[in-house]
């Protein structure tokens, strides 16, 4: 989100006016809900965090966001209102019903490191971790049936090491010791 300030009066737009956490789509897990002129929905994939969705139908300074349950149906809502009467348009509250579309997380299928240790390639002895000596080359597959899988990272050490786009992938590692989890 690129930063914006009000000035003299004049009303900008993608400024956090409001912030909530809750479990907004009703899947378990929470997000965040930040409050600009829309609100954005913030998930969190294990890795880093993304907008899993922008709802685009509000208008004005939103000065507050909230996720609970409004109509005691045991389900979560989205509620914001605007600040005032806003570029000629009235004040105004919203309620919605946000599901994400996608709620089956992706299967991903790590062929090869095993917990062993690898010596230029081959399964040695069984480890609690794999450690790998010499050259090697590792296997995994990931399949989402709902949206697809558009890449797959592999990391190491906290490190992107290669991103593929293609399934199955396979990632080739020539340095001379490295432990994986």
């Amino acid at each position: 989100m690129k930063k914006c300030g009000i000035k003299h009066g004049m009303e900008k737009k993608n400024v956090v006016e409001a912030v909530d956490i809750g479990d907004a789509d009703n899947d378990g897990r929470n997000e965040a809900c930040i409050a600009t002129d829309h609100v954005h929905i913030i998930g969190w994939n294990g890795v880093k965090y993304y907008e899993e969705a922008a709802i685009n139908e509000t208008y004005g300074i939103l000065p507050d966001v909230h996720v609970g349950d409004c109509d005691n149906d045991g389900k979560n809502e989205l509620l914001t209102e605007t600040l005032r009467e806003t570029e000629g348009l009235p004040h105004k509250v919203w309620i919605f019903k946000y599901a994400n579309s996608d709620a089956t997380p992706p299967i991903l299928t790590v062929e090869k490191p095993g917990n062993y240790l690898y010596i230029f390639g081959k399964e040695i002895l069984p480890m609690p971790l794999p450690v790998i000596l010499g050259k090697f080359t590792a296997y995994a597959n990931a399949e989402d049936k709902e949206s697809g899988i558009k890449r797959l990272n592999f990391m190491l050490m906290a490190c992107l090491k290669r991103l593929h786009t293609l399934h199955p992938i396979n990632l080739n590692w020539e340095k001379h010791l490295e432990f994986m989890r």
